[in-house]
């Protein structure tokens, strides 16, 4: 790998960077900050986008090397290194091309408020959808109860279901989260720890719940959407094949900067998997707005 990192490599146009690429840079020499976002794996893609902006600004004007004769921005290097959370590499890209004709502040800000209005888009839109499933629901006279499931951990999830709870309020038909560990990771147990009153369940308790009917709707995040598939945490695939059997509505809340219209699929990390677009019955995901 050292013999090819300090090759010429001119037998392929661009071969390092593709390397790059399919390794997840991890063969790369990054500054220390960068590496240590890279290791985080509780929180969820839009987060660690606006996180990834920072750093972009921070290290903005160091050039990576990448072998000889070729360097990259820090920005391009970031999107590397978590390739399949499709909202980090758009950011990076994104901030990279404001970088090229405006100040790093400038482009920092725009990317920001970029990520600030797809999420603000996708939250406002799963309200209403998932309050919509919630009235139905609650005009059912014989229901008792209504449980909301998650997986995972996701700051866009978190500020839906928040909001989906205050709507509800002190109804005379309680609304209670339940949010599966998410093994590995067990991301499950923070993002019960994040919500009021939520509770976790281990993924078998957690599947053993939907079989049996006594979770109602269930939420889940996206870290890639293609017209076919999404991709996310792994578990997501068996989640929904249970929650298809049982006849448990899922919903896929995502904003805009995690759709992937490339001809290719994002390179797919080991804690990720694919999920057919048909074993979720609504992607919330919002309309472009007229302003791009």
């Amino acid at each position: 790998i050292d013999d090819f990192l300090e090759s010429d490599a001119q037998f392929v146009p661009m071969l390092k960077r593709a390397f790059h690429h399919a390794t997840f840079g991890c063969y790369i020499d990054l500054p220390k900050p960068i590496r240590e976002w890279e290791g985080d794996r509780v929180n969820g893609a839009a987060h660690l986008a606006r996180l990834a902006v920072s750093l972009a600004n921070s290290h903005q004007g160091t050039q990576i090397d990448i072998g000889k004769h070729d360097t990259i921005s820090a920005a391009l290097s970031i999107a590397m290194l978590r390739p399949s959370m499709v909202p980090i590499v758009n950011a990076m890209v994104k901030f990279d091309n404001h970088a090229r004709c405006e100040s790093a502040e400038a482009a920092r800000i725009s990317t920001l408020s970029s990520l600030d209005a797809a999420v603000k888009a996708s939250v406002d839109l799963a309200v209403r959808k998932v309050l919509k499933y919630i009235e139905k629901l609650m005009s059912d006279s014989s229901q008792r109860k209504i449980v909301l499931g998650t997986f995972s951990r996701s700051s866009t999830l978190k500020s839906i279901i928040r909001k989906v709870l205050d709507a509800v309020g002190q109804s005379p038909v309680p609304l209670t989260v339940l949010c599966s560990q998410s093994s590995p990771g067990e991301e499950g147990e923070l993002m019960a720890n994040d919500i009021a009153g939520a509770e976790c369940l281990s993924d078998i308790a957690f599947l053993e719940r939907i079989d049996s009917g006594k979770i109602h709707l269930v939420l889940i995040g996206a870290d890639c959407i293609t017209p076919r598939e999404i991709a996310n945490k792994v578990g997501t695939r068996n989640l929904a094949d249970a929650c298809r059997g049982a006849g448990v509505p899922v919903y896929c809340c995502a904003d805009r900067s995690k759709l992937w219209d490339d001809d290719y699929p994002t390179t797919l990390e080991s804690i990720f998997e694919i999920v057919p677009i048909e074993l979720v019955d609504q992607v919330l995901l919002p309309e472009r707005s007229k302003s791009g």
